[in-house]
């Protein structure tokens, strides 16, 4: 399984690029929107997925990990191929997506090219759960492969709000919240204190 690659880029197409990788080349498929990001005859990473079939060996292309493991996510749910996933991963930022997702936001999945409503309910139906779980709790737009220690700490979080009596629906948003706003704290007790404040606000206001 290929899932990461390092090279010179040799040519770029309208849905690909040629890497160059020790003197072997591949053709990765990179989403349009993506590939005014691209310089040829420049080094670049690209996070791989490869997907075999029997007449068929493709590689899908994302230039942050977070997409390639949101990719990866999508592509379990019935009825979305490797085409439609990455059209989903690179419409919007991973974060924002998952939002949409965890909060049943379906108005604005049917925006994404591609999803219509009944995929919007799959999307739903079937992620909802396993986004709200695990300790990557949320794939971003700017992780790195320093933020191991973040997921760790949001699980923290969530496990420390539910022995509280709150679920997970309740807390996951306000946190997606808290990091768009730059607004999470480096201490678990800091950030319990700003979860509990949005939820008093959210229930009172």
């Amino acid at each position: 399984m290929i899932t990461y690659l390092y090279g010179k880029v040799l040519e770029i197409l309208d849905e690909s690029i040629w890497l160059k990788v020790q003197n072997v080349g591949y053709e990765i498929a990179v989403h349009p929107k993506h590939l005014p990001r691209i310089l040829p005859h420049h080094e670049l990473e690209v996070y791989c997925h490869m997907m075999v079939s029997e007449n068929d060996i493709k590689l899908y292309g994302f230039l942050q990990k977070e997409e390639l493991l949101l990719f990866r996510r999508l592509m379990m749910v019935s009825g979305v191929g490797g085409k439609v996933a990455q059209a989903m991963v690179s419409h919007m930022a991973p974060d924002a997506l998952v939002h949409a997702i965890v909060t049943g936001d379906e108005k604005t999945l049917v925006q994404i090219p591609g999803v219509g409503k009944k995929m919007a309910g799959r999307l739903i139906f079937e992620l909802k759960d396993k986004l709200l779980s695990g300790a990557n709790v949320l794939p971003t737009e700017n992780a790195s492969s320093g933020d191991s220690s973040t997921g760790a700490m949001l699980a923290e979080i969530i496990e420390a709000m539910e022995t509280l009596g709150y679920t997970r629906t309740e807390v996951y948003p306000l946190l997606i919240s808290l990091q768009e706003e730059n607004a999470l704290q480096e201490r678990t007790e800091d950030n319990l204190r700003l979860l509990l404040k949005r939820l008093s606000e959210k229930r009172h206001g």
